[in-house]
Parts: C-alpha cells; structure tokens; sequence
C-alpha cells in the first residue's frame, strides 16, 4: 500500500485519486472473480500487488476522506462505497460484506458530520494515536502474549497487558515522532 502510495503522490496522481481507486477495485473484483471461477485461491502476486483482502477497506477510507471537506457523499463515493462492499463480499462473504456496509455507513455520517455521538475523549484519543497503534499492535501484541503466556500469566492478562504496551508506545510515536515530523514537513 505504501509502496502504491508513493508511486501516486511521485507521478502525481493524487488528483485522479477517486479512478485510481475504482481501478483498483475492479482489478480487484476481477481477480476474485477469476479465482472464484477456476476453483482456485487468488494467486501470491495478486494479493501482493493489489491487496485483495484489505483493498476495499482502505478504499473505503480513503473515499470519505475525499469528500470529508465537502461534508458530502459525493456520487462518485457512493459508486466507490458499493464496489469497495461487492469486493468485500466476493472476498470475505457475509462478514466482509457486514463489516464493509456497516463502514460505509460510520463513514458517510462522519462526511456528513452527522457522527456526534462518537465525539467522547477516549474515541477521540483512540483516533489520534490508530495510525501508529495499527502499525505496532500485531507485532509487538504476539511477542507480549508469548512472553506473558510463558510467564504463566493468563491469555485475557496477557491481552490487556500487550493492549497497554501497544497502546502506550503508539502514543510515544504520535506524540514524538509523528506529530513533530508532520510540523516539520
């Protein structure tokens, strides 16, 4: 995803941002398609160079985030938010499919500004610190439940402990690196 990013943003692509996305799901869909079609998983490089199994997830994210200044769904999203939920589908089945709707709908009312009842402390917290808790919470989460577990502390104590551990080095990296490189830059 990073690497794709850096290619767009260098060619400077970031103005057909809404194509380049719907070109990304329709490849998408097709490989799915395709593989659905020849009894077959989705080939290594397919998964590798467009991100099957997360693409309509960032899509979808990354669509709202188009239209978040307009404060509307635009109808070129809305075209984006339904194929991001058919890839999802064809991808995930019914939880993909659950996951991606229910998205779509936290997103368009954030757009709106119609999600007011998610304006608590710690959500917002939350969201300041996601970026870099996403980043750090799966690797740095196994290695605290091993150790824990083979400490002899149970798995839910463990849970919390990498929980906190994550938690408090995302907040590290926002508030000391992240932030201050954004002001710089």
């Amino acid at each position: 995803f990073y690497a794709w990013m850096f290619v767009v943003f260098a060619a400077g692509w970031m103005r057909h941002a809404r194509r380049l996305l719907g070109l990304w799901l329709v490849l998408t869909i097709a490989t799915l398609l395709a593989a659905m079609l020849l009894h077959r998983s989705v080939p290594a490089i397919a998964n590798r160079f467009l991100l099957v199994e997360y693409s309509p997830f960032f899509a979808i994210g990354a669509a709202a985030y188009l239209d978040f200044q307009a404060r509307r769904v635009s109808p070129a999203t809305w075209t984006l938010f339904a194929l991001a939920v058919a890839t999802a589908w064809l991808g995930a089945g019914l939880q993909g499919l659950v996951v991606s709707a229910a998205m779509v709908v936290l997103f368009a009312l954030l757009v709106r500004g119609d999600a007011g009842f998610l304006n608590r402390r710690v959500l917002v917290y939350l969201g300041i610190v996601s970026y870099p808790l996403y980043l750090l919470h799966q690797n740095i989460g196994y290695v605290i439940i091993q150790g824990a577990r083979s400490h002899g502390i149970g798995y839910g104590w463990a849970i919390v402990i990498a929980f906190g551990v994550s938690l408090a080095a995302a907040t590290a990296l926002t508030f000391l690196v992240e932030r201050p490189a954004q002001r710089r830059f």
